[in-house]
């Protein structure tokens, strides 16, 4: 594997030099610093994948130093579950940026109704196949498939006598029962967790059917929220006790008001886990210093894509953190800035736009003006808050490769600086309105997403709560904000009809 890092560390120096770019003109660019472009190439440090996208963007090496990290990433993962997707035609695939095109008889995130005749009453072997994303690990989701019939707003699933005991819904991991309709629309599949379905046939009479809510479709949305957690889960809890021991060494980081926290602090660490640790770590950083903002704040936030995004739908941590930078009503709220290129918006699936939505939706539940910038100019801008042109904290997690640097400043040109970014930004939103329920709308059509029909799936899904299909098992975890999410951009599409 050391080999194999400096092989690849030697081939970006090679495209850097062929490509005109010193180690100094180069860093800045991926934002890094010199010193980890040298170290890359020496092998002796390793790096996440959107470093390595960005390489091949800049270098012009179609993809082929990502590719190179795939391969050595495969290759270090010895889980069965991070082996590639298979290619069995009942398998239900969540496909992210990076999954081929789907067969004509899977389902599919980016088309949810290309189910299939093979999806009978059987077991899924190789189960439902979340893939990878730039920091999810990829992973393989035990399921059964059952025929069902429709029964008014739900559908039952026909199940074997003492189904209750099967070894998917006792085991301690993630596993979905689907029932599977057939009718003129075509066949529709509604899933349910394993854990809840085992409480509801728990005290069920011989012969019971498996009751299914209609809003748990698996669907767009449904797949979206399920890709999302299942991915975070699975890595949250395989690294629970490493996050335990780091939180308690960023003790002193935390005492400091500046500091760089490198990704050497839980080495054996996951990308999730590092993202948890960063997360969690800034968002402690400005609630200590929130106090010495005069006005409402302005944050400006690095999320780009639904993957990255997620974490504020499901991270238990960002709920408080957003109850917390709530005001009172009656005066101006913060205002939060996102910078989401074309780019990222044309290489995201649906599905990551979906969460993507939904995490904007969150947050303006909170009463934060949300406001976006497609300028790619500004998509390197570092995360801070400010209270215009007094005060400035500087958060950055996302984006950072596992180095999140925090900071306190109350120089002039800095915070000036930073004012800039956010007034200009603000001044060419795309999602410019006045109230909360056009923005969303707004973002809904850049994103190319169906409003109406969306926000009547969110409806649903709020009604009934998400968790008994999308249910965590990590305690670092949750879905209230999903649901919350569903709730206000449900209820934010009726004042736009």
């Amino acid at each position: 594997m050391i080999r194999a890092r400096a092989a690849l560390g030697r081939r970006l120096a090679e495209a850097r030099k062929a490509a005109g770019y010193t180690q100094e003109s180069l860093a800045p660019l991926t934002h890094y610093v010199r010193s980890t472009i040298a170290n890359v190439e020496r092998g002796r440090q390793s790096i996440g994948r959107d470093f390595w996208i960005r390489c091949d963007e800049i270098l012009r090496t179609d993809g082929e130093l990502t590719r190179g990290y795939d391969v050595i990433r495969m290759l270090s993962l010895k889980s069965p579950v991070t082996a590639p997707p298979p290619s069995r035609a009942a398998d239900i695939c969540l496909p992210t940026r990076r999954q081929p095109p789907p067969s004509e008889t899977s389902l599919s995130l980016l088309d949810p109704a290309s189910a299939g005749e093979c999806f009978g009453s059987q077991t899924l072997a190789n189960g439902l196949w979340a893939p990878a994303g730039r920091f999810f690990p990829g992973l393989a989701i035990p399921a059964h498939v059952h025929n069902a019939t429709s029964d008014g707003d739900q559908v039952l699933a026909t199940v074997p006598a003492g189904y209750h005991d099967a070894p998917l819904l006792r085991g301690p991991h993630r596993g979905l029962v689907i029932g599977r309709t057939e009718a003129d629309q075509g066949v529709r599949l509604f899933g349910l967790d394993a854990r809840h379905a085992r409480r509801r046939l728990a005290h069920a009479g011989p012969g019971a059917r498996l009751p299914i809510p209609h809003a748990y479709q698996l669907d767009e949305l449904v797949l979206a929220l399920l890709w999302a957690m299942s991915n975070l889960d699975e890595a949250l809890l395989a690294d629970d006790a490493l996050i335990e021991r780091a939180t308690s060494e960023l003790g002193v980081y935390e005492r400091m008001s500046r500091s760089a926290v490198s990704r050497d602090l839980a080495a054996d660490m996951t990308d999730v886990g590092m993202m948890w640790l960063g997360s969690a770590f800034c968002a402690r950083h400005i609630r200590r210093h929130a106090d010495a903002f005069i006005d409402s704040p302005v944050y400006w936030t690095r999320e780009q894509r639904g993957e990255e995004a997620s974490t504020w739908l499901l991270f238990t941590h960002k709920q408080k953190y957003l109850q917390a930078t709530e005001v009172d009503p009656g005066h101006p709220g913060p205002v939060r800035v996102f910078c989401i290129p074309r780019t990222a918006v044309d290489d995201s699936p649906r599905g990551e736009r979906i969460l993507l939505l939904l995490a904007v939706a969150l947050i303006e539940s909170h009463g934060i003006e949300v406001v976006i910038t497609d300028e790619p100019e500004y998509a390197g801008t570092q995360g801070f808050v400010t209270d215009r042109d007094r005060h400035a904290v500087i958060a950055t997690w996302v984006g950072a490769q596992g180095i999140w640097y925090v900071d306190v400043t109350d120089d002039r040109r800095t915070i000036r600086g930073y004012d800039d970014d956010a007034q200009h930004a603000a001044g060419r939103s795309i999602i410019a309105a006045a109230a909360s329920p056009q923005r969303l709308r707004a973002l809904a059509d850049h994103l190319e997403l169906d409003w109406k029909t969306l926000a009547q799936r969110c409806r649903d899904l709020a009604d009934r709560g998400c968790a008994a299909v999308v249910q965590p098992r990590s305690r670092h975890l949750s879905t209230d904000g999903v649901d919350r999410a569903c709730r206000y951009l449900a209820t934010a599409a009726v004042a736009t009809d």
